[in-house]
């Protein structure tokens, strides 16, 4: 009898208690969120995604792709093989290990931190969060996005605060990044925020 690990039951649980949470799940009927997992992989789940006007459009079915079936395979694919899933305490990865690292990084100006904040304002220039509102005396986290990012310069460039520059929330500022190699623009980003 192959036993699975703990660390992935723990996993495949999680998995299906966070699509619990935003989806209507129905489980066997002797089954809950917590114990969907049976030993021989006999189980069943059916999820109901609410709110979609056309449950037959693409955007319909590309959500249901994205938020549920890959969630659900993802959990199940944590099991695949196992025919013990009993769950003991679950050992998981260790995390803070030393280890020495070279890195090269692109200088900023401090200078043109303190004029794009003085010239823009400390708000974020997509959402418009403003962290000090928020957090008070630990709300000093606004970052500096380059419209043209350093990383595309081939050597360095003067960069005007006024027009080169603006202010962003963290969350702003890592989702410009996410479109590679060349970040999103601020309107784009703005034109994805849900209202």
């Amino acid at each position: 009898m192959k036993k699975a690990l703990p660390e992935r039951v723990v996993v495949a649980r999680a998995l299906i208690r966070q699509l619990a949470a935003s989806h209507v799940l129905e489980i066997a009927p002797d089954q809950s969120v917590d114990d969907w997992i049976v030993a021989g992989g006999d189980f069943r789940i059916k999820v109901t995604v609410m709110g979609i006007a056309d449950p037959h459009s693409d955007e319909a079915l590309s959500l249901t792709a994205r938020e549920v079936i890959v969630p659900l395979m993802a959990s199940m694919a944590e099991l695949i093989g196992y025919d013990d899933l009993a769950v003991a305490d679950a050992e998981f990865d260790e995390e803070g290990r030393l280890t020495e690292a070279t890195v090269k990084r692109r200088e900023r100006s401090p200078r043109n931190r303190l004029l794009c904040l003085s010239i823009h304002g400390k708000r974020c220039a997509v959402c418009g969060f403003s962290p000090r509102e928020m957090y008070g005396q630990a709300g000093d986290i606004l970052e500096v996005h380059h419209i043209e990012p350093l990383g595309q310069l081939t050597a360095p460039r003067p960069y005007d605060p006024a027009v080169d520059l603006i202010p962003l929330c963290p969350n702003c500022h890592r989702a410009v990044h996410t479109r590679r190699p060349v970040a999103l623009l601020p309107d784009e980003l703005r034109a994805l925020l849900k209202p």
